[in-house]
């Protein structure tokens, strides 16, 4: 890893598989050696009914709350975390940050068909967009280290660097 801006980028939001995704940065920043970056983005519905609306959206106070007991448990001597807390698209902000990290970690359902239709992906788009490396979670997956790694290739300087990276795994 080159020890860009954010080490390894995590997109947390609270559920159960970005706490999954969260272990495996964690793991991934211990071996690596490099900071992890936690980032949350937040937005607030669409307020077609404003003025029926009378909602205080001066601080997303639960999600502060939640970020907050997120870093309580990454704290450990060997682990350099930050947090980023924004407002805003989480794939979009995922693709910015990824724009100065070596690895985003992102959870993904694995969901096809009309569910990904009707739900979007997050975890697509960061796959689709990110100009480096990404790891997606499934929540099926184990916390451990990789055994094999599959790195198809084109010759390209992209694939040259996706090689020298399953390498490292």
């Amino acid at each position: 890893m080159t020890g860009k801006k954010y080490g390894i980028v995590v997109g947390h939001d609270g559920s159960e598989l970005s706490t999954r995704a969260l272990d495996w940065a964690i793991e991934e920043a211990r071996l690596r050696h490099t900071k992890l970056t936690i980032c949350h983005f937040w937005s607030y519905p669409y307020l077609g009914y404003a003025p029926m609306v009378t909602m205080d959206f001066s601080e997303p106070a639960a999600d502060l709350v939640r970020l907050a007991a997120v870093r309580a448990r990454t704290t450990a001597p060997d682990l350099e975390v930050q947090s980023v807390v924004e407002p805003g698209s989480a794939s979009r902000g995922l693709i910015d940050l990824g724009r100065d990290a070596d690895l985003v970690v992102v959870g993904t359902h694995g969901r096809t068909g009309m569910a990904r239709v009707l739900l979007g992906s997050v975890a697509e788009q960061v796959v689709r967009h990110a100009p480096c490396s990404i790891l997606a979670v499934r929540p099926d997956a184990d916390v451990k280290p990789f055994v094999h790694a599959l790195c198809p290739i084109d010759f390209s300087d992209s694939s040259r660097h996706a090689m020298e990276l399953a390498g490292e795994l």
